[in-house]
């Protein structure tokens, strides 16, 4: 029961419940592609980022797609329109993804020489 985001005073709870489920899942993806632009040991995912024009229009038209399917899908995406409260719920779930990724990125991993047996090429 989600008291605060007013799930039940909707006219389907169990699809609101649903739609706030897929938007959060959708927008971890998105804040998650900013932790993508950044391997091994870089920190700062937002460095050059307004240099990456492809990577901006991606996420914009991501962003824009994704709130008309949740908006305005309808019966055909089963998805229910969301309020202002849900929508920040969603949001912050999302959020979490980027330092969920910079705490991934700070823990060491030792580097290890493959066992022979899995590796294709014998040296």
């Amino acid at each position: 029961k989600i008291a605060w985001l007013e799930v039940s005073k909707s006219k389907d709870p169990k699809k609101t419940v649903n739609t706030l489920v897929f938007n959060s899942f959708v927008l971890c993806q998105l804040f998650n592609e900013f932790n993508a632009r950044k391997l091994g040991n870089e920190i700062n995912v937002f460095q050059n980022l307004h240099k990456n024009w492809i990577f901006n229009g991606v996420i914009i038209f991501s962003v824009v797609v994704q709130i008309l399917i949740v908006q305005f899908g309808g019966a055909a995406m089963q998805t229910v329109a969301l309020n202002w409260p849900q929508w920040g719920f969603c949001v912050l779930v999302g959020f979490v993804e980027l330092p969920y990724g910079l705490i991934l990125k700070l823990i060491p991993v030792p580097a290890e020489k493959p066992h022979k047996s899995l590796s294709l090429i014998h040296i």
